[in-house]
């Protein structure tokens, strides 16, 4: 699809960005969008030559001499069930690493726009009566990597704005897309229909169905973030979400009726989560009202767009058919 969606007016803003968590699945999208954009992109992936955001030393070091018009500071422990084996280490991650990086900024002497990305794991436990979800509702985190985020969002906005920076923090929904790591629905259900195609036909095992979700392709997330760094309110919070409610079923609807062999749906209750919610989807109101950003994308066509990486993916690993 062509990146110059929601992008024309501000086609000529270019600006120096420093991502960090680049080498993450929304990091890479971002990067690439940016890139697309004109934009030069200092790309901080967690690997060989990025700091730790967890180490002062390293970021003021990392920092010096550099000039940024923005940062978008992906960087996390984004792991919902690790939060729960390791919480101090996730709360010193997202938290603790989020201040790290506002001070070490602030001591480089720039100013550039900070755009601190939260979750929608912040709202936890919802009532169907307070569905969509606005940046109003209340906040009742339910994970520890929920309450992370919500440490993360209060760090980066008081601490920021202290420090003399601009922040915004954005709450992403489910974001969905080619590149995602299979231990995510959409690219979970989508590596089983793939190695299916290829075994000639198969089961894929499945959870709860009936849940749903706002899913929103992280091509068109990252857009709605190129647009806060220009367009966005500073010290202000914007949900990034398709608004619309769909059923996990949805995701494996849509990528059957794409594959080209019959397969079987196995229910596994095993798979099922605990005190899982039922319904969960948010508005994106306050974002368009700023921006004029809108998704762009139907399901279809991401589902599809998954479903042929995963084929490509099966190809490179050696999985394909012999001939």
């Amino acid at each position: 699809m062509s990146e110059q969606r929601n992008v024309s007016a501000v086609a000529s803003t270019v600006m120096r960005v420093l991502v960090t968590g680049s080498g993450g699945f929304v990091g890479g999208h971002l990067c690439a969008h940016l890139e697309a954009m004109g934009d030069e992109v200092v790309a901080w992936s967690g690997g060989a030559g990025s700091p730790d955001i967890t180490d002062p030393a390293a970021l003021r070091h990392a920092l010096r001499g550099e000039s940024f018009d923005a940062v978008v500071h992906l960087a996390a422990q984004s792991r919902v069930d690790l939060s729960w084996s390791e919480p101090a280490q996730t709360m010193a991650v997202n938290a603790g690493g989020t201040a790290n990086v506002i001070e070490a900024l602030a001591e480089s002497g720039g100013t550039p726009r900070l755009l601190v990305m939260s979750s929608a794991e912040v709202y936890g436990l919802v009532d169907e009566s307070m569905l969509p979800v606005d940046e109003t509702t209340p906040l009742q985190p339910r994970t520890p990597y929920g309450v992370s985020k919500v440490a993360s969002e209060h760090m980066a906005l008081l601490l920021g704005a202290q420090r003399g920076l601009d922040v915004i923090v954005c709450r992403p929904f489910n974001q969905i897309g080619p590149g995602q790591a299979p231990n995510f629905v959409a690219a979970a259900f989508a590596g089983q229909v793939a190695a299916n195609e290829r075994a000639g036909g198969g089961v894929i095992e499945v959870g709860n169905l009936s849940a749903t979700r706002d899913f929103l392709d992280v091509r068109d997330a990252v857009q709605a973030y190129r647009l806060l760094l220009t367009d966005g309110a500073a010290g202000e919070i914007y949900n990034v979400a398709a608004g619309r409610e769909a059923p996990v079923s949805s995701l494996l609807d849509g990528l059957l009726a794409a594959s080209s062999v019959a397969q079987e749906v196995v229910v596994d209750e095993a798979r099922f989560r605990p005190n899982d919610l039922a319904r969960m989807y948010g508005s994106s109101a306050k974002l368009t009202a700023q921006t004029g950003w809108e998704p762009q994308r139907e399901l279809d066509e991401t589902l599809a767009d998954v479903l042929e990486e995963w084929r490509a993916r099966g190809v490179a690993d050696g999985a394909g058919d012999e001939q």
